[in-house]
């Protein structure tokens, strides 16, 4: 069974207390590292708004793809729109010609480099 990703309560990064900041910091570094990703409480978001995203965002996806591609990124000069499954690249290394690494591509090699370094 695979491991569940960590919830992190983030409401002490704004707290005073330099200690709890820092806590929340480590508890964040080492889901990064451990998982890649974390789940997020505490942070204030109303689930009312979280919500109308969410429904957004699906009528986004659902629209035909010529009507996505009008939305394109590319088009955008603020660098926000649509951009096509597999349009990204993760790895600097590679031009807009080199076909894209996928996340996992990413994240094993992050991992690999992480670890190896320590061993």
């Amino acid at each position: 069974m695979p491991a569940s990703l960590p919830m992190i309560d983030i409401s002490d990064l704004v707290s005073s207390d330099t200690d709890k900041r820092a806590k929340v910091g480590a508890q964040m570094r080492e889901a990064c590292l451990a998982h890649g990703f974390f789940y997020v409480t505490g942070h204030g978001v109303p689930h009312g708004l979280m919500t109308a995203v969410m429904e957004q965002t699906r009528a986004l996806f659902d629209l035909p793809v010529a009507a996505k591609t009008a939305l394109d990124k590319a088009n955008s000069p603020c660098n926000r729109g649509y951009e096509v499954l597999g349009g990204q690249s993760l790895d600097p290394r590679q031009g807009p010609a080199s076909p894209p690494i996928t996340v996992e591509q990413h994240l094993r090699a992050m991992y690999a480099r992480t670890y190896a370094a320590k061993a």
